[in-house]
């Protein structure tokens, strides 16, 4: 009889020890399943704010883009409409390819009214008024500010002789509205006949 309680309470005490045993190792699961709740819920406001991030950064790239337009096509059509007249017209084409994002030059002019590329159809005159409104433009929306003159070498050469004296006029406009000096190097007497200061070099 003895040794029959002497073997249950063996047994009692290798169950009890095997209980302890599994709820050390609940304990254990029970503390690590916890942990990754936390982790999982602090993924998850991660994903959140990381898709309120981008979501944030869509509105801005968006609106940055738009004022970027803007100011590109408000400078472009200014000095195209008064060279040229309100028949051309210019403006920014943004798109994606893949994860890259391409821009597009169009202008709408009296030969052709559908917007085309300009390297593709335009007189180099057109494109001499485009390349020099961009160069403006880029100069005035660089940040740290460029500040100083602005040289033209020749910037004017392609363009028709009957658009020289309203380019002549718009290049004094210019040049006071930005209050920078603008020295220009031609041979087109219609660009330098109004120049506050000539020099001719023969």
């Amino acid at each position: 009889m003895d040794n029959r309680i002497s073997d249950l309470k063996n047994k009692l005490e290798t169950f009890g020890n095997k209980v302890g045993q599994i709820q050390g190792q609940y304990n254990h699961i029970k503390q690590e399943y916890d942990n990754n709740l936390r982790q999982v819920t602090v993924l998850e406001k991660n994903v959140l704010n990381h898709q309120k991030a981008v979501e944030l950064l869509s509105v801005v790239q968006k609106v940055t883009r738009d004022r970027i337009k803007n100011k590109f096509e408000n400078l472009v059509n200014h000095a195209l409409h008064y060279i040229c007249g309100p028949e051309y017209n210019f403006n920014l084409e943004f798109s994606t390819r893949g994860n890259l994002q391409e821009m597009r030059f169009n202008i709408q002019s009296p030969d052709c009214k559908e917007a085309h590329d300009p390297l593709e159809a335009d007189s180099g005159g057109i494109i001499d008024i485009i390349s020099f409104a961009l160069r403006i433009v880029l100069l005035e929306i660089n940040f740290p500010k460029n500040e100083g003159f602005i040289v033209l070498d020749e910037s004017f050469k392609h363009l028709s002789r009957n658009f020289l004296p309203t380019t002549n006029q718009f290049l004094k406009e210019i040049s006071k509205k930005l209050n920078r000096q603008i020295i220009l190097v031609s041979h087109a007497n219609e660009l330098i006949e109004n120049a506050d200061n000539l020099i001719e070099i023969k």
